[in-house]
């Protein structure tokens, strides 16, 4: 080869060496809970990474300075624990009103990426210029993380006024995913364990929202929210015990279940006339509010179901400007037939009306977050996948 391709060569291949680099070398930290590892704490491995590094926890408790109020800004990196699975690496926060502390805050546009994975975050009480706001983690101005396989239970920002997101509050243009999920005994006056606020917006996916509390929305309040294969089960509030959603972006739930949630106004879902987006239930169960409607959404608010059954709710079912819908859409009224809801066992019975091929409406997909998980219970009456009306369903209950 002449001497000037040789040379053409070996620059273009140094060039893509170079370009390549921050990618070949992104590198893998360690930290441990007693301060061994690659860095002593949390936050100090993440003042070392770069773009793309990956963090590892190490089982234990990690808690004090450096492990809590840990500051993630501007930076594309994943933050795990080692196995990638909660249950393994706790962030204590051990913190209440007189002594503020959260676990994580995900700042800027570009953390948009950041992996926040197998991580547990409890007893934390959030802050925010006086407002308290995120008892676990702050996601803020233009971040966009991932949020997987963690736990937040037992964070609080406060049940009074301007008092958001027990667990987590999403605040300022920002985009955020949870998957797998699970929020319990969170508290907080706009969302008992999620505050969605500012022009942001929220995807759950797989999530269980269990006994969390707040004044506007036991599990989640503030922008409408996208739930797919959720949980909720035992929240509650002064105003939709589990959802309280201002319209802002549809309130959109499929193949959802929402059980024993309750709330003066809005059992389950509290629908905001304000910018007038519809609510969207899709193959989903709401049963058993022991107080409140299923669904309260003033005239004007569309509400759009199919497939999905609501039931048992203390203060209606079919109700208001959506009562027409009971049998329309596969919709309908039965009981969903859980295999051990005092246990949190949400799955269903074998003649439960809610499994694929047993709606009484023809549906031929699951109704609710989970399949069949035990034999039958005898709840529901016999299975029937013929279509028929709504009065000789409700026959099969007297």
């Amino acid at each position: 080869m002449p001497f000037f391709r040789t040379m053409a060569a070996l620059t273009l291949f140094g060039l893509v060496s170079i370009s390549m680099a921050p990618a070949a070398f992104a590198a893998t930290l360690t930290v441990h809970a007693d301060g061994s590892g690659d860095f002593p704490t949390i936050q100090d491995a993440v003042l070392a990474s770069t773009q793309g590094d990956v963090i590892e926890l190490a089982p234990g408790t990690y808690t004090g300075p450096g492990n809590t109020d840990v500051n993630i800004t501007d930076l594309m990196i994943t933050l795990r624990s080692q196995s990638g699975l909660p249950g393994q690496v706790f962030i204590d926060c051990n913190a209440n009103s007189n002594d503020p502390r959260r676990g994580l805050l995900v700042l800027g546009a570009g953390c948009s990426g950041t992996l926040i994975e197998g991580l547990t975050i409890i007893n934390g009480f959030g802050y925010q210029n006086g407002i308290t706001s995120a008892g676990a983690l702050l996601i803020g101005n233009f971040a966009s993380p991932i949020v997987r396989n963690c736990v937040f239970e037992n964070n609080h920002a406060g049940i009074e006024w301007n008092h958001g997101g027990g667990a987590v509050y999403v605040d300022g243009h920002c985009d955020a995913t949870f998957e797998g999920c699970e929020f319990r005994n969170n508290s907080a006056y706009f969302g008992g364990a999620v505050g969605v606020n500012h022009f942001s917006t929220a995807e759950f996916f797989d999530c269980q929202f269990l006994d969390n509390t707040g004044g506007r929305g036991g599990a989640i309040w503030g922008n409408s929210t996208n739930k797919t294969g959720c949980l909720f089960a035992r929240n509650s509030a002064d105003e939709g015990g589990a959802i309280w959603g201002n319209g802002y972006n549809d309130e959109y739930s499929a193949n959802c279940t929402y059980s024993g949630n309750s709330a003066p106004v809005g059992g389950a879902i509290y629908a905001l006339p304000n910018y007038g987006s519809p609510v969207i239930l899709v193959d989903t169960i709401i049963a058993d509010c022991p107080v409140g409607e299923a669904i309260w959404a003033p005239a004007g608010i569309p509400v759009q179901l199919s497939c999905s059954d609501l039931y048992g709710n203390a203060g209606g079912d079919w109700i208001g400007t959506f009562a027409s819908q009971v049998d329309q859409d596969g919709n309908f009224s039965a009981n969903p037939c859980f295999c051990s809801p005092e246990t949190d066992e949400f799955t269903l019975c074998e003649d439960s009306f809610c499994l694929p091929g047993h709606h009484p409406w023809g549906c031929d997909q699951l109704v609710g977050a989970y399949g069949l998980g035990c034999a039958e219970c005898s709840c529901s009456g016999p299975v029937s996948t013929e279509q028929t009306n709504f009065g000789s369903l409700k026959a099969m209950y007297r």
